[in-house]
């Protein structure tokens, strides 16, 4: 040691000799742990910093050292010392203030200077406190099925140690990035450290990135791409819409196969969906499409009659689509028979008169349609041939037809399509006389040449040729 000491020189009976003589300090030769490092948990400050002594040969400080560079090294871990690793001693002291170190396992701090012989001290370092996540399982899956796997999140503490023991902190899930829609449950508490989620599903088929928080503890996040699922159901891409009876829907139809999630299969072409529809009406078109690009694009689909409709979209294996559809009446396009005239004899004004409806192209009645006329034929027809509608419909009167025969009644309006039915006029009951053969070649007392002959007629002029029995006078 650096001190004054006392020499003493004996020899058995001889006088001793003795002698003070002031040991100084020598020169540096070595360093030493005067303060061993304390306290340490993974990526936090030790709690106790180590401090160093660069000694001479004796052991003595070197207090009028002011030069030397003491630089900690870490050996026998796998992690990383961290703060300032090189601190200049100052007295013969080197102290340091920041040194940490990760990972959670006993380590061996190595002190040196160039020179100088080192000094080592073993440290266990513990698992610290909680203080951030990380993406222990990422999640993985396709569109509207739950992820596979489901995300797991590590609780660990600032170096990235898990904290095995925390069994209570709520880790929250969220969407940070994606147009679609997250769901499930979307907050799971640590067991063992780890926070595993359970149930999430995302709508949509496209990258997206997952937040996870914890109150106080540094967030993490998950980017991935949420792959497209299996064909799982048929959605309505485009509504049927503009719809009057018989005509072709002013908007046709769109039809997308979906996954579970919603959202289209792309990849499909070859898939048929099928439509039909509920109702007293016809469906008629193209009552099948084939998918492009995982969408079935209808074309001339149209129903004929006015009424509410449900259209049902349907593939074997999938989950068909569904949607009502208004039918109105369309514009006038045709006429229709409402009411056959019957009950014609020669001359009498039919028992049953004509009605003629204004349809539209399915066979509604345009009951808003008074502006029509309808004219009646064949010319011979006795009576008022036009008849302007009333309501979509026109109903003539006093109609009647002379001559004994089987005629057509045709009814037209312009450009709409015509309609008509055959009719039978029959002879009527007699109603008149008339003189088929005029008597003549008459001389006084001389019976005439030529009789006269006197027809039995109905009321159109048609000989009854039935009637046997009528007396004429002359």
């Amino acid at each position: 040691y650096a001190e004054t000491i006392t020499l003493t020189f004996a020899s058995g009976v001889l006088i001793s000799v003795t002698q003070s003589l002031t040991v100084t300090v020598g020169a540096k030769a070595k360093l030493a742990v005067v303060t061993n490092a304390a306290n340490a948990q993974g990526g936090d400050v030790f709690g106790t910093q180590p401090v160093i002594a660069v000694k001479d040969a004796g052991g003595n400080t070197v207090v009028a050292d002011s030069s030397t560079r003491v630089t900690a090294t870490a050996s026998g871990g796998t992690g990383t010392l961290s703060g300032t690793v090189a601190v200049q001693c100052a007295s013969g002291i080197a102290t340091f203030a920041s040194l940490s170190y990760d990972k959670a396992e006993r380590v061996s701090l190595e002190f040196s200077s160039a020179g100088l012989t080192g000094i080592s001290q073993l440290i266990d370092v513990a698992i610290g406190p909680p203080k951030k996540l990380s993406v222990d399982t990422p999640a993985s899956g396709s569109s509207g099925a739950a992820f596979n796997p489901q995300p797991a999140i590590a609780i660990r503490d600032r170096g990235e140690n898990k904290v095995a023991t925390d069994t209570t902190t709520v880790v929250t899930v969220a969407l940070a990035a994606g147009t679609g829609s997250l769901t499930g449950t979307t907050q799971a508490t640590a067991s063992l450290g780890v926070a595993t989620f359970a149930g999430l599903t995302y709508s949509k088929s496209e990258q997206i990135t997952l937040q996870f928080t914890s109150s106080a503890l540094t967030s993490t996040s998950q980017t991935f791409v949420v792959t497209l699922g299996a064909a799982s159901k048929l959605m309505i891409t485009v509504q049927a819409a503009a719809a009057t009876g018989g005509s072709a829907f002013g908007t046709q139809p769109k039809v997308a196969v979906a996954d579970s999630g919603g959202a289209t299969v792309t990849s499909d072409s070859s898939t048929i969906v099928t439509v039909s529809a509920s109702g007293t009406g016809t469906l008629s078109g193209t009552l099948v499409a084939t998918a492009a690009s995982g969408v079935a694009s209808f074309s001339g689909l149209a129903y004929s009659k006015a009424e509410t409709v449900t259209l049902t979209f349907a593939k074997a294996g999938l989950t068909p689509a569904t949607q009502n559809l208004v039918v109105s009446v369309g514009t006038a396009s045709k006429l229709t028979m409402s009411t056959s005239a019957s009950g014609a004899t020669g001359g009498v004004v039919f028992a049953t008169q004509p009605v003629v409806a204004i349809q539209d192209a399915g066979g509604n009645t345009v009951t808003s349609d008074s502006s029509t006329t309808v004219t009646a034929a064949p010319a011979a027809l006795v009576g008022s041939t036009q008849k302007l509608a009333s309501n979509g419909v026109a109903a003539f009167s006093g109609l009647s037809y002379n001559t004994a025969s089987t005629i057509t009644l045709t009814f037209t309006a312009g450009s709409l399509t015509s309609t008509g039915h055959s009719l039978a006029v029959t002879v009527g009951p007699a109603a008149k006389l008339t003189v088929s053969v005029q008597a003549a070649g008459a001389a006084g007392g001389s019976v005439f040449t030529t009789q006269p002959r006197v027809a039995v007629q109905d009321a159109g002029g048609n000989v009854v040729t039935t009637d046997s029995s009528t007396v004429v006078t002359v």
